[in-house]
């Protein structure tokens, strides 16, 4: 039984997958560990099956053209994400804020960009990170900051189509469902 109405997706393969290598390795998850990789989990999946619903009430969302798309390619510390923050202040451009990566079904409306309910959701949730794993997105920040409304690189939209997880060690082997663990198992 697939979880989505599109059985080419592949989402679920790659979490199971994901889920049986760490315990084919028998790679040591604390209770922590398990909490916090259910809840990446489960919100890749709440992601891709808001994501099919839409594509379902809205089938002319796929025909929505991107017209002159500005890619920013860089190595860590190069100063790509500078670049996109400082692109991102002309108000021609259209950008993504970190809580867009994480929740972009709905797309966001104009009228409510800097108001929407997802925003204070997602600062909960960081808050909820930074009590389980203390000092984690301090660590983080001391490279990038991260925050809610902050611009972010569009490449974290794709661990909901379980293509990336940033911020974690390849464990094994190399495929499209490449696994990576979390570093603080």
């Amino acid at each position: 039984m697939h979880l989505l109405d599109d059985e080419t997706d592949e989402t679920e393969k790659g979490i199971r997958l994901f889920v049986s290598d760490i315990e084919r390795r028998g790679t040591p998850v604390s209770a922590t560990g398990r909490l916090l990789l259910n809840n990446l989990l489960m919100g890749i999946m709440d992601v891709r099956v808001s994501a099919s619903k839409f594509i379902k009430l809205h089938p002319e969302a796929r025909s929505i053209a991107i017209k002159r798309p500005l890619i920013i390619v860089g190595l860590p510390r190069t100063g790509s994400t500078f670049l996109l923050s400082l692109l991102a202040q002309d108000v021609g451009t259209r950008h993504l804020r970190f809580w867009e990566m994480n929740w972009p079904i709905p797309p966001p409306k104009e009228s409510t960009y800097y108001t929407d309910f997802r925003i204070a959701a997602q600062d909960t949730g960081m808050s909820a990170i930074d009590l389980v794993c203390p000092a984690y997105i301090d660590e983080c920040a001391k490279n990038h900051v991260i925050a809610a409304s902050t611009i972010e690189e569009e490449l974290l939209i794709l661990h909901h189509n379980f293509l990336l997880f940033s911020h974690y060690f390849l464990t094994g082997y190399d495929s499209k469902f490449s696994v990576r663990v979390p570093f603080f198992f």
